[in-house]
């Protein structure tokens, strides 16, 4: 239990905080979503998170944020009972991810359809494939949290555990 792992060791839900930590990396600079309006714009506008982070959604930080800290919890909690002591603070973590996320594209769909009710013009949006990297890496950073630092029990061997249908025969017959 205080038995220091390697910082690359995958076990006790470390692979999964650490991927996660990955793609939500990855997944503030791919495409989020596309803004397109055939009487403003000459050509539809895709924004990464980066780009709406910088503009007009500063919310959208928590992604990087996110993912620092979850490779932080990696790289410096070396002992399951270190990586427990952390399980709370990474679950609430992930769960930032989607509310941000939403609450982004929504302020970005209420603000279209404003500006197309106020201007008259068409303006709409599309949600792009780089949102899922954020949302698979929060839920991969949920599952890592739920096993951050968790020790496996290890199934019992030996006579104890014999044939179930062996037990099932005995008990139906009366036998025991």
């Amino acid at each position: 239990d205080d038995d220091g792992l390697a910082p690359i060791d995958p076990r006790f839900g470390r692979a999964e905080v650490g991927a996660g930590a990955l793609l939500l990396l990855a997944g503030f600079v791919a495409p989020l979503f596309t803004v397109s309006s055939a009487d403003v714009l000459s050509e539809p506008r895709t924004f990464t998170a980066l780009a709406a982070a910088t503009d007009e959604a500063p919310n959208l930080w928590t992604l990087p944020f996110v993912g620092l800290i979850a490779l932080s919890l990696v790289l410096r909690r070396r002992t399951p009972k270190q990586m427990r002591g952390a399980r709370l603070a990474a679950l609430a973590l992930a769960l930032a991810v989607p509310a941000s996320l939403a609450y982004t594209l929504h302020k970005v769909q209420a603000g279209a359809a404003q500006m197309t009710a106020s201007l008259g013009y068409a303006i709409s949006t599309r949600i792009e494939w780089g949102i899922a990297l954020p949302l698979v890496g929060a839920l991969l950073l949920a599952i890592g949290a739920l096993r951050f630092g968790v020790i496996p029990v290890a199934a019992p061997s030996g006579p104890a555990s014999a044939d179930p249908e062996d037990g099932d025969h005995v008990a139906a017959s009366g036998e025991a």
